[in-house]
């Protein structure tokens, strides 16, 4: 039962007595007595109520205690059957159904209950149950309406009409009940004003609900002169015209209201005009939980701070759109509970600590925290820091998809208080690192850190320090096999670690959730996971593994694994490969529906690695001095290459096949090939070229070509001539090319299309072509670092000024 019908019920009844205090501070001092000793039990608090239990044995012994008969005319209090949760004592009726006959039985009657029997109406003769204290008509969902002849119960203190949905309006003379002291509205959908000179129940103190009228009389100032208690939730805020009607509302004065709700339905409004209006609505501070929703005005207003809320426990925000930046939150010192619905801020808390907040850690008391549907979040905190969300326990958010996730750091020490056991029991959410765990000797501490119990934990960090010459390799594998995390993660990363062997819990069971995996530094590793069976994982780095490790997946399929799904790594469209001297490929045994998705490579320093037929791949990147031709050649299994980059080798020729399946390659770039002295003749076949960046080339049949870089080609002495052949070419850059001497003229005059040419570090580059001054087309040139021709290019009195004269835009220096 809850504790305020209990209070009221009392009331209505007689039992409290007035001793110049209210009756409801009265009736809470005995309900706390009768709690203190045990007559109650199995309290709650939900939703700002006290709900409670009374033991069976207890009401027994009060029900013996009245052993006087009773009649019709000395009942106090009806309770119709469907209401079978009630308890009452004494000079009480309990009936099986309910008809209009019945209320004239009962001339003395001060409860009446009838809530949940589904009527459509009161009877008129309702007016008559003169000594009625309190009417119980909630959930009654088929009622539209209610007779005006209730309005002559004079004594009435409660009316209840809770959940009736199809209740559209109040009796226009509902100001004659000059006793009422409760009214519950909450969930009556079509009550949409109240009725008039509803400011004249000066004893309400109870009003859950209040529709903002738009005619005088029911307009929000109806507010001003009652004192309410609990809650309120007022809707229609919208047909508030001015600020001076939400000032007369003088909530501000109501200390004895705990919970008040505001909101806006309607969308055609003046949005500044509501800026003011809620700045009227200023609560007292003794306020414990606020609601604004649908507000359109562009800032909160000023009094959602530390002085006025220091009180608040619970803050809803909903639907207020126009505002981009969130109130500071952040400072209230007692808020426990933050949801946020429907926003544009960037972050939920943007400012610096100032002067006037009275500790440094902001959010101090807050524990849980929801957020949907802000398209603009980028995270919690615009300055991060470590004294923040000290006690965040449960967080949500959803439909937000710039968010970035908190980032926690935990550096491992040696001495107590610093250990990994320290993590027990914070539930962690986003991003964990943990650093120094060489320093974990054990792994029963590294289980106390309870990683498989934090499920809302998306990002976990784990590296040991390589610099540490005494670790206990062997040691090392039981504690990452403890560090086990949930399955709920969504990236993994691990450096530095020295055991023999990766976890038995990286596998699909455990990771089926993990998107992107790191594994750095762990040459001990004779062998790796099996991370093809993991369905979610979309990217994969290895950095600096085993030279055991001859394959990315070792293992053959096992169809009786678990595994659900033949193929392996279905969702991988990122993986990056590092430092694996005798990493021979990808797969141990080839199948045709591997990697079906994946889209980039990266391959670094790893000589001997042969590349599969793939049918998906767009970029490959290839780097590293030793790389064979058997390497090379094998990137014609990648059909679908729209971009290839391959740098620093010690190769003076590349492989004729290596270019000749690349149809759909658009960008093309080969730097640092100190000895490239030629390039195969089936770079002239690649017709879908866009871009092109090499040291020495062949130009024929690349009609399309528009923009052309050629750099760090230190032997390059001289452009081929074929370099007229590039009609459509746009900007041509050539840089840091110490050997090149002169540009051809013949390929020169080809280039009708280009408009800007830049020459940068050319230092032995001796003049400019002739055919220069004939490209109409051209409008920029640059020249840097080319001592002997910017010596030549001097303006007016230069010998190669008479070409460069007439383009537009120079940069000589």
């Amino acid at each position: 039962m809850e504790k305020e019908k209990l209070i009221s019920l009392w009331m209505a009844l007689g039992f409290l007595l007035s001793k110049g205090k209210e009756l409801e501070d009265d009736g809470n001092e005995v309900w706390n007595k009768l709690c203190l000793r045990s007559v109650f039990q199995e309290i709650e608090v939900k939703s700002g109520k006290t709900y409670f239990k009374m033991h069976d044995l207890t009401h027994d012994l009060a029900t013996s205690l009245f052993s006087a008969s009773t009649s019709s005319s000395n009942i106090r209090e009806i309770n119709v059957e469907s209401y079978s949760h009630m308890m009452s004592i004494g000079f009480t009726e309990l009936v099986s159904s309910y008809s209009p006959s019945l209320l004239q039985k009962f001339v003395s009657l001060r409860v009446l209950n009838l809530s949940d029997l589904g009527l459509k109406q009161l009877p008129s003769s309702i007016g008559d149950l003169v000594h009625l204290r309190y009417l119980n008509l909630s959930g009654n969902w088929n009622m539209r309406s209610l007779p005006k002849e209730l309005c002559k119960l004079q004594n009435l203190q409660t009316l209840d009409i809770y959940n009736c949905q199809s209740l559209c309006c109040l009796p226009k003379q509902t100001s004659q009940l000059g006793s009422l002291r409760n009214l519950l509205l909450e969930n009556c959908y079509r009550l949409t004003f109240m009725p008039p000179r509803f400011g004249s129940l000066t004893c309400l103190k109870t009003l859950d609900f209040f529709a903002v009228g738009e005619k005088e009389g029911s307009q929000l100032s109806e507010l001003g002169n009652l004192n309410l208690y609990g809650s309120i939730s007022i809707k229609h805020l919208e047909r508030v015209k001015n600020d001076k009607d939400a000032n007369e509302a003088n909530l501000s004065a109501k200390g004895n209201l705990h919970s008040l709700s505001m909101i806006w339905k309607q969308l055609h409004r003046y949005e500044s005009e509501e800026v003011k209006v809620l700045e009227a609505l200023k609560p007292h501070p003794n306020l414990t939980s606020l609601t604004i929703i649908g507000f359109r005005g562009f800032r909160f207003p000023d009094w959602i701070n530390q002085s006025v809320l220091i009180n608040v426990v619970s803050i809803v925000i909903e639907g207020c759109e126009n505002c981009s930046c969130l109130p500071p939150f952040g400072e209230l010192p007692c808020l426990e509970s933050l949801e946020l619905w429907k926003g544009s801020a960037e972050y939920v808390e943007e400012a610096d600590v100032h002067s006037g907040f009275p500790t440094r850690k902001w959010f101090p008391s807050l524990r849980k925290l929801s957020i949907g549907k802000f398209c603009n979040l980028k995270g919690l905190l615009k300055n991060e820091g470590e004294e923040h969300f000290p006690v965040l326990e449960e967080m949500t958010i959803s439909d937000c998809p710039m968010f970035v996730y908190t980032t926690l750091s935990l550096v491992v020490g040696e001495r107590k208080g610093f250990q990994l056991g320290e993590l027990r029991n914070p539930n962690l959410y986003g991003k964990i690192e943990i650093t120094h765990l060489e320093r974990v000797k054990k792994d029963t501490e590294a289980k106390e850190a309870n990683l498989s119990g934090k499920m809302n934990l998306h990002s976990l960090s784990m590296s040991w320090d390589d610099d540490e010459p005494h670790r206990d390799e062997s040691e090392e594998v039981k504690v990452l096999e403890a560090l086990k995390p949930h399955p709920n993660l969504k990236s993994l990363e691990i450096i530095g670690f020295r055991g023999f062997r990766l976890p038995d819990w990286m596998n699909h069971s455990v990771l089926r959730n993990v998107v992107s995996i790191t594994i750095r530094g762990c040459e001990n590793c004779s062998f790796l996971p099996p991370f093809g069976e993991l369905p979610c994982l979309e990217s994969l780095v290895l950095h600096k593994g085993s030279a055991e490790v001859e394959y990315v997946e070792e293992e053959d399929i096992d169809v009786d694994s678990g595994f659900p799904t033949r193929i392996r790594f279905p969702s991988l469209r990122e993986l990056c490969l590092f430092n694996f001297r005798n990493l021979k490929g990808l797969l141990k045994k080839e199948g045709e529906e591997q990697f079906h998705v994946l889209e980039e490579i990266s391959i670094y320093w790893c000589p001997v690695f042969v590349f599969p037929t793939l049918s998906s791949v767009k970029g490959l990147k290839v780097n590293g001095d030793e790389v064979d031709a058997a390497s090379f050649m094998s990137i014609s299994n990648l059909s679908t290459l729209t971009s290839l980059r391959i740098s620093s080798n010690k190769s003076t020729s590349l492989p004729e096949e290596m270019f000749k399946s690349l149809a759909n390659l658009k960008d093309l770039e080969i730097s640092f090939f100190k000895n490239l002295k030629e390039l195969p003749t089936s770079l002239a076949s690649l017709n879908a070229l866009k871009s092109l960046k090499l040291p020495e080339e062949m130009f024929k049949s690349l009609a399309n070509l528009k923009y052309l870089t050629i750099s760090f080609s230190m032997n390059l002495i001289e452009l081929p001539t074929s370099l007229g052949c590039l009609s459509a070419l746009k900007c041509l850059q050539i840089q840091c090319c110490d050997a090149l001497e002169k540009f051809p003229e013949e390929g020169m005059k080809g280039l009708t299309s280009l408009t800007e040419l830049s020459v940068y570090c050319c230092k032995t580059l001796k003049c400019l072509p002739e055919g220069l001054q004939h490209l109409k087309a051209l409008t920029r040139l640059k020249i840097s670092d080319c001592p002997e021709v910017e010596k030549r290019c001097e303006k007016g009195i230069g010998e190669e000024w008479h070409k460069i004269a007439r383009i537009p835009y120079l940069y000589i220096s």
